[in-house]
């Protein structure tokens, strides 16, 4: 989900003794937050695949239909030859409908934990892209939608295969903490 309001990027300010309140420490906030779009997409070594915006709520059969129609086009556009695919533990991803369309399309899943943003790399993806989006500034969902297809064809190829290079020593890293909070 990307938001129109509060921006998406992240504000941090440190502030002295006193100045809990001052108008320069505070945002201001649209009642509402003036909506936001939901997205499903996929990267690998090749780069970044579609953007698929999702209407309303994602349920089960809405993620399965997703998946049905669009993976097989980003196997192709993205070169994956890999059966494996990563993804969060969300309810979502676990119903008999997706289930379902995974053996379909032969798509084995690597049980990652639940909330791992350190192994799953197209976290990482998001929150970049997010932050490009954000900076353009947005005035309308209509203008919100333009910019985020933009920003994320202009994610760089090598950006994201840096994050992949760099599996190795991010499971190293989550091995070393036994499962705990990482620098990723």
């Amino acid at each position: 989900m990307i938001k129109l309001n509060p921006k998406d990027l992240r504000k941090r300010v440190r502030r002295k003794k006193g100045e809990r309140l001052d108008r320069r420490h505070i945002v201001p906030r649209v009642k509402y937050e003036g909506g936001g779009v939901m997205y499903w997409a996929a990267v690998s070594w090749s780069g970044t695949g579609p953007l698929i915006e999702i209407e309303d709520t994602l349920t089960g059969s809405k993620y399965a239909e997703i998946l049905d129609d669009n993976i097989a086009i980003v196997k192709q556009n993205l070169n994956i030859r890999s059966p494996y695919f990563i993804e969060d533990q969300a309810t979502v991803h676990r119903t008999n409908d997706v289930l379902e369309v995974k053996e379909e399309h032969n798509l084995k899943d690597l049980n990652l934990p639940p909330n791992s943003p350190d192994l799953n790399i197209i976290e990482t993806v998001w929150s970049y892209w997010k932050t490009k989006v954000s900076r353009r500034d947005p005035c309308s969902l209509e203008n919100l939608r333009r910019i985020a297809d933009e920003e994320w064809r202009n994610i760089p190829v090598e950006y994201i295969r840096s994050l992949i290079r760099g599996m190795k020593e991010r499971i190293r890293e989550v091995v070393s903490s036994k499962g705990h909070h990482t620098k990723y």
